[in-house]
């Protein structure tokens, strides 16, 4: 009958996703990478080195005209934890970011941008506050910029609390005394992806309303190492800087 059939239906249906959300991992991590072929194996091994295995990495080649393409499919094939999207045309960050993270499956999600990287026990601390903090929806790293010459400062955050509520955080995101890089429920960061207007800057138009849309934030010791150079999109001097307020 087409009752039975129904029931058969949905029965399977169940099965598929009762399996998914078995395999899913705690952290889905976003690389979206253009002609990133010279910092990205630093930026990968970083992610093979962390101290929890429980991830996987989402990357987007941007349409590279580097050997980025090559690089990335080669760590796809060596590491199953790893996925790679190719672009056909140069979308910016932001929309590279989205392809990557309409697919993720983790419990929480962050980007980690190409030339960047996380301290080998960054996931482990991440996970830590979040299980430590039964409503928390994000959890923030610790802000750290270097450069090639080995100079490394801590970017400060003007609170001197470790857990805040949504609004606190969102407020305090406004004038970056509180940054943007955390990991957060991958559910509302599906529901509010990257604006992908203007091309640049779309981590500080998203940051205050990821953070509204959370019960609590958790500020950890998990440490995001943020490379300053040259050829860095927002450190460059370009007309497109104007996106800067566009943004804001």
């Amino acid at each position: 009958s087409a009752d039975a059939e129904s029931s058969a239906a949905k029965a399977a249906d169940d099965v598929v996703t009762a399996a998914k959300n078995a395999a899913a991992p705690r952290f889905s991590i976003l690389i979206a990478a253009w002609n990133a072929a010279r910092f990205l194996p630093e930026c990968l091994a970083s992610l093979r080195a962390q101290t929890l295995a429980d991830y996987e990495v989402l990357c987007v080649d941007d349409a590279s005209t580097d050997a980025t393409a090559e690089m990335l499919d080669a760590a796809a094939r060596a590491d199953g934890r790893l996925r790679v999207w190719h672009l056909a045309h140069n979308g910016g960050q932001a929309a590279a970011r989205n392809v990557a993270l309409a697919e993720a499956r983790g419990a929480y999600t962050l980007m980690v941008d190409a030339d960047d990287r996380l301290a080998p026990d960054a996931l482990a601390l991440l996970d830590a506050a979040l299980s430590a903090e039964h409503d928390a929806d994000a959890a923030v790293l610790r802000l750290v910029c270097f450069e090639d010459g080995g100079t490394e400062t801590e970017v400060p955050v003007r609170t001197g609390r470790r857990s805040l509520s949504g609004r606190e955080a969102c407020l305090l995101s406004i004038d970056l005394s509180l940054h943007g890089l955390y990991a957060l429920r991958t559910d509302l960061f599906q529901a509010h992806p990257y604006p992908e207007q203007p091309r640049r800057y779309a981590d500080d138009t998203i940051t205050p309303v990821h953070y509204a849309m959370c019960r609590r934030v958790v500020l950890t010791r998990a440490t995001y190492f943020y490379r300053r150079h040259a050829a860095s999109c927002t450190a460059a001097l370009f007309p497109e800087k104007l996106d800067f307020i566009a943004a804001n």
